[in-house]
């Protein structure tokens, strides 16, 4: 029994060294030479080129052209009309603080500024005039 049990092992130890040995002739060995293996190579390998042609497309997109610096960075539809509503609005914000600020800002001509020339505060002014009129009568 303990012969048949070392013969046994022998054998199952020599048919496994065989995929791993290198041959005599290179330093090829036969790990990965079964059906299943071979099927996962297969589909590792097309992953890998599936995520190659992914990354080169979306690095085309910031990548610096060989012409120039342009890039395809924010060329989509959505990012354009952001960019255009993010431009549009600091026109907007740009204008409303000159508006703003060319109250407060003193004229080339003198020292009066535009505050308090607003409708509003002119109003204002009257009816605080006419109560300090008022109150001091």
């Amino acid at each position: 029994m303990d012969s048949q049990g070392v013969a046994q092992a022998s054998r199952i130890s020599k048919a496994a060294g065989d995929y791993s040995r290198v041959s005599n002739f290179g330093n090829e060995t036969k790990i990965g030479t079964s059906k299943f293996q071979r099927g996962n190579e297969t589909i590792a390998t097309i992953g890998e080129n599936k995520t190659s042609a992914l990354m080169d497309k979306a690095k085309s997109y910031y990548a610096v052209s060989n012409f120039g610096t342009e890039t395809k960075l924010g060329s989509s539809k959505f990012q354009q009309t952001v960019k255009a509503a993010s431009e549009q609005g600091q026109r907007n914000v740009s204008a409303s603080m000159e508006k703003a600020a060319s109250y407060t800002k003193v004229s080339n001509f003198g020292t009066e500024t535009k505050l308090g020339s607003s409708k509003f505060q002119q109003a204002n002014a009257q009816v605080s005039a006419k109560f300090a009129a008022v109150a001091s009568a």
